[in-house]
């Protein structure tokens, strides 16, 4: 008796003990993530988000990625959010910040951690970046705006510096209040152009041609982006140098972009969504950016506007878009 016992215990125990390790017992994690839209490098970011993630031990063996596009609308992110919600996914993974804005509004509790937000406090999301106090965290595009105006300063004086931002979105609010930190370290004086639709942008961009500026920043925000074409017609006809923080802006036509590399910002966020989904907060996880940036260059644009970039500015560069 007692050795039928001992022997019905162990098949208990081994029982046990596959099923509690092996692949048939252990179901699989659920990530959710949804991209605001193609632009703005976030399937770049995406590929980020699952490399990370593989190299933390999390691939399509003991994972489920559910990838979604928005399509830059902002009722497709509060659907898709809710569709996550309803699939109880283990953590949602919005990249860019009206995604990021999106799905914590609607979602205060399972898991987010975010990719491509410039800045996750002023957007609302985190309460400091050491720790959110809520239930996201992520890797932020956060560029120094101090190092835009020194690439800026080696082609031109960049005195005067005009920046096109929208009002009604906080990311592009933060970036020129970062410019505004910068005035009295800097010399330089900010002339600000609000772009409230991408129809204001052109008259937006005259406003600060008018104004004499010496070089126009170019935000990250939706209604400036879309604005864009009409912007360069308009700046590069004044033979002015434009820069922005997102790379994919220069692709289109603007001079040069100081920018975080969006596939390591997303693989930054993998490794915090992979610490999540071994147990650790979301608010425990400091929100981080990358310590280094690259530089992009648009050569047929600086040619446009009659510019000669420095050849120190272009050996730096890690790329030079041209035709």
């Amino acid at each position: 008796m007692l050795k039928r016992v001992i022997v019905l215990g162990l098949i208990v125990l081994m029982s046990g003990l596959f099923f509690s390790s092996g692949v048939f017992a252990q179901e699989k994690v659920k990530v959710g993530i949804v991209m605001f839209s193609s632009e703005s490098g976030y399937p770049v970011s995406s590929e980020g988000i699952l490399s990370g993630l593989k190299k933390a031990g999390f691939d399509e063996t003991n994972a489920d990625f559910d990838i979604r596009n928005a399509k830059g609308n902002n009722e497709n992110v509060t659907l898709i959010a809710t569709e996550f919600m309803d699939k109880n996914v283990n953590i949602i993974m919005p990249i860019g910040t009206p995604a990021a804005i999106g799905v914590y509004k609607v979602n205060k509790n399972i898991p987010i951690v975010f990719s491509n937000v410039f800045d996750p406090v002023s957007a609302g999301i985190a309460k400091s970046l050491d720790n959110s106090g809520t239930n996201a965290t992520g890797s932020s595009t956060w560029v120094e705006m101090f190092n835009i105006v020194k690439v800026l300063q080696q082609i031109c004086p960049a005195k005067r510096i005009g920046v096109l931002y929208t009002d009604t979105e906080k990311q592009t609010i933060a970036q020129l209040e970062s410019f505004r930190k910068l005035q009295d370290t800097l010399g330089i004086m900010v002339i600000a152009a609000n772009v409230a639709k991408p129809e204001d942008a052109a008259n937006a961009a005259q406003s600060l041609v008018n104004q004499r500026v010496d070089a126009v920043f170019i935000t990250g925000g939706t209604a400036v982006g879309k604005g864009i074409p009409a912007i360069l017609e308009v700046i590069n006809k004044a033979k002015i140098p434009t820069a922005a923080h997102l790379p994919d802006r220069v692709k289109k036509g603007v001079l040069l972009a100081v920018s975080g590399d969006a596939f390591k910002i997303g693989e930054l966020a993998g490794k915090k969504a992979a610490q999540v989904l071994k147990g650790t907060k979301p608010s425990e996880i400091p929100i981080e950016s990358l310590t280094f940036y690259d530089i992009t260059i648009n050569a047929d644009t600086a040619q446009t506007i009659g510019l000669v970039i420095p050849a120190k500015l272009l050996e730096s560069a890690k790329e030079i878009i041209k035709k």
